[in-house]
C-alpha cells in the first residue's frame, strides 16, 4: 500500500457554516482551525494547504467564559509612533465580532507558510445568513 501526497492542484474545497451564538469563543475556534487545516480528512498533507472554506455566522453572540470579557486583551500596533492599541474584548466584540473570531481562529493555526492562505478561507459575519453565495444552503 502507497502512501498518497496530495497535489495542490487536486484538493477538493468544501464550505461549512459555523452558528457561532452561544458557544465558547475557543473550543469554537478550535473546531474551526481543525476545519480550516483539514486535519479531519484522509487527504491531509502537512505541507500542501488542502483547507477547506468556513463561514462563521452570528459573530456578535459568542460567548467567554470566566472573566475574560474584562481580563482579555487584542493588542496591535498601528504601525506610526505611539501607535499600539489595546482594547478589552467586551468592547471589541461590540465594534467588531468579525475580528474576535478571526482572531481566535489564527491564533490556534500553527505559524508555517501555509497559515496566511488559511486566513483568508475564513471569513465571519455578525448576520445570521451567510453573505457568500457559495455557501448558502
Amino acid at each position: 500500500m502507497r502512501t498518497v501526497s496530495i497535489r495542490h492542484e487536486d484538493v477538493p474545497r468544501k464550505w461549512y457554516v459555523a452558528d457561532a451564538a452561544n458557544l465558547v469563543l475557543g473550543r469554537l475556534a478550535s473546531e474551526v482551525a481543525t476545519i480550516l487545516r483539514v486535519k479531519h480528512k484522509p487527504i491531509y498533507t502537512p505541507h500542501v494547504d488542502t483547507g477547506d472554506y468556513v463561514i462563521i455566522v452570528n459573530a456578535a453572540k459568542v460567548a467567554l467564559t470566566g472573566q475574560k470579557w474584562s481580563q482579555k486583551l487584542y493588542r496591535w500596533h498601528t504601525g506610526y509612533p505611539g501607535g499600539f492599541r489595546e482594547v478589552q474584548a467586551e468592547k471589541m466584540l461590540q465594534r467588531r465580532p468579525e475580528r474576535v473570531m478571526r482572531e481566535a481562529a489564527r491564533g490556534r493555526r500553527p505559524a508555517r507558510s501555509c497559515t496566511p492562505p488559511t486566513t483568508s478561507r475564513c471569513r465571519s459575519t455578525r448576520r445570521r445568513s451567510s453573505p457568500v453565495r457559495a455557501a448558502r444552503p
